[in-house]
């Protein structure tokens, strides 16, 4: 497999695959341009792009890196509020 190497090497072991074992899904894979998750879940072709299969491996990886980033950040947001709240409560309690 062709994983865990940078893109160039990553690269050169696809086109060697692709080369060796022509099948088809070997070269290029489709892509969303906006995100499932961002609101583009349909697979319209406006929403749809074609990657050479290193290039898709590492888009994948950043936008799953952003998303990760993004979700942590809410988590937070979602402590302080309900933290928030909390004290809040207490408050109008002991009033």
């Amino acid at each position: 497999m062709c994983l865990g190497k940078t893109l160039q090497q990553r690269t050169i072991c696809w086109l060697e695959k692709f080369v060796n074992h022509p099948t088809e899904g070997n070269a290029r894979h489709a892509d969303r341009t906006i995100l499932a998750y961002q609101g583009g879940g349909e697979c319209r072709s406006e929403n749809m792009r074609t990657l050479w299969v290193a290039r898709h491996f590492d888009v994948t990886a950043a936008q799953s890196a952003e998303r990760r980033r993004r979700r942590a950040g809410a988590r937070k947001l979602l402590k302080v509020i309900r933290g928030t709240r909390r004290v809040v409560r207490w408050t109008l309690v002991l009033r």
